[in-house]
């Protein structure tokens, strides 16, 4: 696993489901980069498992903000449905 203060752990579903509005690009630009966000920090097995800094380059933020965010940003798309954000103990 990587250096990540947060592990995002997605199931195929929790992967599923912001694909649409990503393809569809008709939901707001900061929803559309949260889900982008949550999908490249998925460190299960299917995942791209990008580090933190990688994240943090390609949303323009910290790494802090983006580690700090990540539950919020999985409650955001999911209705608070994804559960498998746990913290490494960095």
């Amino acid at each position: 696993m990587l250096q990540t203060k947060y592990a995002v752990m997605l199931s195929e579903e929790d992967r599923a489901n912001p694909r649409p509005l990503i393809g569809q690009g008709t939901a707001s630009a900061r929803l559309l980069t949260h889900a982008r966000i949550l999908i490249k920090a998925d460190q299960s097995e299917d995942g791209p498992a990008w580090s933190d800094a990688g994240i943090a380059a390609f949303a323009h933020a910290h790494a802090d903000q983006i580690q700090r965010n990540y539950a919020a940003l999985a409650a955001a798309l999911t209705n608070g449905k994804i559960t498998a954000v746990t913290s490494n103990g960095h």
